[in-house]
């Protein structure tokens, strides 16, 4: 049997780091790993978060982790965001690493990489961001080494779409950290987008680097979902995933219709939170007002989890007010669980594609929400939407990883 070609992943956030940031590349390298040997090269971090991906990547011959030091300290980024650690996290992004947390990496970084590239023959470097310095990075390493094949991701925009904020001389940081975005994708071969508006709007910034930038969705791994067992539906609402200021706010406003519409129609449509990430005002005012018909779930590993959600009939995501641009991964997994979607998001790429889907879209907008509520009570009724089943295999990350392989032809 011939020996597997080599890749490596250079992913600063990864196993046991858990939390989404993780997630893209812990399911690529899985599928990967079927045809490839994939070193992955990540900083250390001494804990390990509640919610992790490692089950995709340990244990598996193929797949070789390389944890390596880092100046920024790992307190600094752990889970328990207590006052203290926020403080701390705060003053560091101040100074001295005012870019991001791997600031300073680049001397452990290149030393793994030589060291990698000295006891196997490896032509393809993946590396992702955020956070964006490896980006820089690597592409300082392709000067150095021309003949690699280096393909950058950006699970985020890095400096275009979202401004970056800094505390003290932004203008000067920002220049410094746009030229570094300039010069990393001159030097790639290719760059990665999460979203084709993320595509769009960097072949607009950057016309003549645009034959570089292709589309790779993020999507849902249907090896999650074989033990899934059918439920009976209910006419019950859930949301699961981070709930902090900028989605409550449009959560608060589907929650205020529900319930005109509760009173309305004299029916009782309950609502369903599943979230260890809340913001405080929100749940003090669900608590306050709206405890008749909206629940606090206990947060749930990612098996009972989705186990939960088969139940209901309706699951919902929200973009906040400014990110229109947004795909949260759960959107991926309500395909798969095979649910009628509700969305509340300003118009984007992803409220396009629900809107087309036939699915229940609105904006922050307050008139809109009700009628798409009462869109929504009437399918309690009537049964009359369907769910968007032809996007399971647009999403279905084996068939994503694919277009990965497109990138490895020597």
């Amino acid at each position: 049997m011939s020996k597997k070609k080599e890749i490596v992943i250079v992913a600063y956030q990864f196993c046991p780091r858990g939390r989404i940031g993780t997630r893209r590349w812990s399911k690529f390298a899985k599928y990967l790993s079927k045809d490839y040997r994939v070193h992955i090269i990540c900083a250390k971090y001494p804990y390990k978060d509640r919610l992790n991906w490692c089950a995709d990547v340990e244990n598996n011959e193929n797949i070789i982790i390389h944890r390596i030091s880092t100046l920024y300290p790992s307190f600094a980024i752990q889970e328990k965001r207590t006052i203290i650690v926020k403080a701390v996290c705060y003053l560091l992004n101040v100074y001295p690493f005012y870019k991001d947390e791997a600031q300073y990496w680049k001397r452990s970084l290149f030393k793994k990489l030589d060291e990698i590239r000295t006891d196997n023959k490896i032509s393809h470097f993946f590396v992702t961001g955020a956070p964006f310095t490896p980006l820089y990075y690597m592409s300082m390493y392709k000067k150095k080494h021309p003949s690699i094949n280096l393909i950058l991701d950006l699970r985020d925009p890095w400096m275009q779409i979202l401004k970056k904020k800094y505390n003290f001389f932004g203008k000067l940081k920002s220049q410094v950290e746009t030229r570094d975005e300039l010069k990393s994708f001159e030097v790639a071969d290719k760059i990665l987008f999460v979203t084709k508006t993320f595509t769009k709007e960097y072949k607009q910034v950057y016309p003549k680097l645009a034959y570089k930038m292709f589309t790779v969705y993020n999507g849902f791994d249907e090896e999650d979902f074989v033990n899934i067992k059918p439920s009976d539906e209910e006419n019950k609402i859930a949301y699961a995933g981070a709930l902090f200021e900028g989605r409550a706010e449009g959560m608060l406003l589907f929650i205020k219709a529900i319930q005109a519409q509760n009173i309305k129609t004299n029916l009782s449509c309950e609502v369903d939170i599943y979230s260890n990430q809340i913001d405080e005002k929100f749940k003090i005012e669900i608590s306050q007002n709206y405890s008749s018909f909206v629940s606090f779930k206990k947060p749930l590993p990612q098996n009972e989890l989705f186990s939960e959600l088969k139940r209901y009939k309706y699951l919902i995501t929200i973009n906040e007010m400014i990110k229109p641009y947004a795909f949260g991964t759960k959107i991926f997994e309500y395909i798969a669980l095979g649910k009628k979607i509700v969305l509340i998001s300003p118009e984007g790429e992803l409220y396009r594609l629900l809107i087309d889907q036939k699915q229940f879209v609105s904006t922050y907008d307050e008139q809109n929400i009700l009628k798409m509520v009462s869109e929504l009570f009437r399918d309690f009724e009537d049964n009359f939407i369907v769910t968007p089943q032809s996007l399971y295999n647009s999403f279905e990350l084996k068939t994503l990883t694919s277009s990965l392989f497109l990138d490895l032809n020597d």
